[in-house]
């Protein structure tokens, strides 16, 4: 009986082919937005993922929020203390940032001010904790560490803004930090990752003046104290643990270490940003953000069934006569029942795999056009071609329910 009743659809709905068509636009656009909005998002997730977990989830960020003592809160002599063996840190790094203001010469051989960049003065641990990728020339050696040489690295986008090509090897650059002026040498172009640098100018960028950054140039730790002297203290630490199972406990133990050697820190002095706990926000940010927008592009498929059930009362009205010649030769009414539900079925069915294709291939085009992979779950494409299905059931119980109560001898009179 189900098989007859699909096929009798079937004939039905091609009998009415641009009718038909029309109704399962609003299925069509519902499945593929929801489709789209999904599959989108769940690519745009891992894209974002993706480059926290190149950084690393067994790493953190240690800073010392309390300024008034903060060059005296985490001293030289703690990190040497921390490197001899904390229990569970692989390693730790002392990270100096600062505002600096760029100048290179122009080809006429006068002084030109190009902008603001963060500069940050690494020491040789640092690349243990953040990888940096040489695009080109070298990284800083132990003698550009140890004997503070005045050398750079700039990253791609920096190269770009101050020099209009990668190929910055061999440049020179004059780097204002604070009152000291560096006259310096580019050794090497990086790819960095967005973030994983934490300025300490968000004030700035508030006011506007960030628009100037053209990126990120890293200078060796003893370059820059060269100039400024060997600090106090530092108020930045980027630390590394052996293994994301336990960066949690490792941050936690660190900050305890610091406070033991420090009694007159408060409890607010020191902040730890962990990357496994940034990276749990993401995930879950993201994922109620795509979950919010499929939902709306969901109601349009409620938007589909309130046409699906329109159309179908336009069907049975039209089909009265019919209806009531079917009942007249011994059609039981389960049997006009079924008829009825198995067009809209069809009709949302089809729908539904029309706009899982029509959503699949505008997801394609959109992360080709952005750059990232095309991700979908084919759980989402099955529940979503379901959920099509239900619409036609649910919204053509109704019209079903009508055509089934139709008296034989009125529906026979109907012209």
């Amino acid at each position: 009986m189900i098989r007859d009743a699909v096929r009798m659809a079937w004939r039905s709905l091609r009998a009415n082919r641009i009718r038909s068509l029309l109704t399962m636009l609003g299925i069509i656009v519902g499945i593929a937005a929801v489709i789209a909005v999904v599959s989108i998002g769940e690519g745009g997730k891992d894209a974002i993922l993706g480059q926290f977990r190149e950084i690393g989830a067994n790493q953190f960020l240690l800073e010392v929020t309390d300024r008034r003592s903060g060059d005296t809160l985490v001293t030289p002599e703690d990190l040497e203390l921390l490197r001899s063996g904390l229990d569970g840190l692989e390693a730790v790094s002392a990270l100096q940032q600062r505002l600096g203001l760029t100048r290179k010469a122009r080809p006429d051989g006068r002084e030109s001010t190009e902008g603001y960049a963060i500069v940050a003065a690494i020491d040789p641990w640092y690349t243990d904790i953040l990888a940096l990728e040489t695009i080109a020339g070298r990284q800083f050696t132990d003698s550009d560490h140890h004997q503070g040489t005045p050398v750079i690295l700039v990253s791609e986008s920096t190269a770009e803004a101050l020099y209009g090509t990668t190929d910055a090897v061999g440049r020179d650059l004059d780097l204002t930090l604070s009152n000291y002026r560096l006259q310096a040498r580019v050794v090497g172009v990086v790819r960095t990752l967005s973030g994983s640098l934490q300025s300490e100018y968000g004030q700035m960028a508030d006011a506007g003046m960030m628009e100037r950054v053209p990126g990120e140039l890293f200078i060796p730790l003893a370059t820059l104290e060269r100039l400024e002297g060997r600090p106090d203290g530092y108020v930045m630490l980027m630390a590394a643990s052996t293994g994301p199972e336990n960066t949690g406990e490792v941050a936690e133990r660190l900050t305890a270490f610091l406070r033991r050697r420090h009694p007159e820190a408060t409890g607010n002095s020191y902040r730890v940003v962990v990357i496994a706990d940034i990276l749990e926000q993401v995930d879950t940010v993201i994922g109620y953000i795509t979950a919010f927008i499929a939902v709306v592009a969901g109601i349009s498929l409620v938007v589909g069934g309130i046409g699906v059930m329109n159309i179908m009362l336009v069907s049975v009205t039209e089909r009265t006569r019919e209806i009531g010649i079917r009942r007249a030769v011994g059609a039981r009414t389960r049997d006009i029942l079924a008829q009825i539900l198995a067009e809209a079925m069809v009709l949302t069915f089809i729908g539904g795999v029309l706009g899982v294709v029509l959503g699949l291939v505008f997801t394609y085009i959109v992360t080709r056009i952005v750059g990232f992979s095309m991700v979908f779950d084919p759980r989402v494409i099955v529940l979503a071609v379901l959920f099509s299905s239900a619409v036609g059931l649910f919204f053509g119980l109704y019209p079903a329910r009508r055509a089934a109560r139709l008296d034989p001898i009125e529906a026979l009179r109907h012209e």
